[in-house]
């Protein structure tokens, strides 16, 4: 194990613990999101996958914010998507903080 991964290993264990509390099905809605939007070619935010995602599915994710970052950890790993740039949430609740922009690899290792 590499000291990179060594730093990084705490991170994940937290998002894999988060993922393991939330609904699979939220989960798996999620993951069917950023591929469709990864497939069209454009740039996204997370903002963008959850305003597709149905208010109750929103509210249970809520609770367990690291399962986000998780499924888009993964999916980058998977080289499904890759980052982007920055934006700026827009969000009230996000207060104009930045947020990653991703798209998708279209099959192509980054």
């Amino acid at each position: 194990m590499t000291a990179q991964a060594d730093l990084f290993t705490p991170a994940i264990q937290g998002m894999a613990e988060a993922a393991s509390h939330a609904d699979p099905a939220d989960l798996a809605s999620v993951r069917w999101h950023i591929e469709t939007l990864a497939k069209a070619g454009l740039p996204f935010t997370a903002e963008d996958v959850r305003a597709r995602l149905s208010e109750a599915q929103r509210d249970r994710l809520d609770a367990f914010p690291s399962a986000w970052g998780g499924t888009f950890f993964h999916m980058r790993r998977q080289r499904i998507i890759q980052v982007a740039g920055w934006a700026t949430a827009q969000r009230p609740e996000a207060r104009g903080h930045a947020t990653r922009l991703w798209v998708g690899t279209q099959g192509e290792p980054k």
